[in-house]
This record gives C-alpha cells, structure tokens and sequence, in this order.
C-alpha cells in the first residue's frame, strides 16, 4: 500500500480527526473522497496560525458536506472566515478557546442547529 492508500484508509469513512501537523496530507486525498466527509475534528492548535489558518480555506472548498466541525480545546482567537461556505454544518464546537469574535456572515449557516461557544472571551456579536 502506498502512502495516498494510507492515508485514504486512515481518514475516509469515518469521524475525521486530524492533528494541525498532518493537514499537509489532506492534499493527497481526492476531492471525491473528501466530498464524503461528513465530520470534522481539529486537534493540535496553538495560536493562530495564518499558514494552518489558510489550510482551512483549501479543506474547507473540498469538504463541503461536512455537518459536525469540531475545534474545541485549541487556541484560537479567530474562527476561520470561510467556516461560513461550509452551508451543509449542522453542528459547530468551538469550545475552550481564546475566540473574541464570529465570523460576520455566520449567520448565513441557515442548517446550523448547535454552536458552542462556551470558555471563550467573545467581546462582540455580529449582527
């Protein structure tokens, strides 16, 4: 098995979870079987990151039928923008955090059932 068959098998058909340092592999994987996706969890980051941040706008234009996204217990300040193109989330975790802001256009998530926001520092709403 080669290293694309590795990864495909580590990752398609289940509750994603994917470390920060293994974003890299994502590439590898094929736009069909990312389209399969149905959920998502983040683990590893520290900070925000705009190299990792900006690899979030590649995984979020292939994978977008996922409908649970989880990225809580990390460090960030900022939720990624283009979180909001995601159309099909119905869930997103974003607890335990440093978040002091949404997204402007979140409210465009129009099957968005939960948002947990809980253990953030918020300071402000979009309207």
């Amino acid at each position: 098995m080669n290293m694309k068959e590795t990864i495909q098998s580590k990752y398609i058909g289940k509750n994603i979870v994917i470390e920060v340092n293994k974003l890299h592999e994502i590439e590898s994987i094929s736009d069909i079987e990312l389209s399969k996706w149905k959920k998502l969890t983040i683990t590893g980051l520290i900070r925000d990151n705009k190299t990792v941040l900006d690899s979030f706008s590649v995984l979020f234009r292939k994978t977008k039928n996922i409908e649970e996204l989880n990225f809580k217990n990390n460090e960030l300040y900022t939720m990624p923008n283009n979180i909001c193109y995601l159309v099909n989330l119905k869930k997103i975790d974003f607890k335990n955090n440093k978040l002091t802001s949404l997204p402007k256009d979140i409210g465009n998530l129009k099957n968005l059932k939960s948002l947990n926001l809980s253990g953030n520092e918020l300071t402000e709403l979009p309207k």
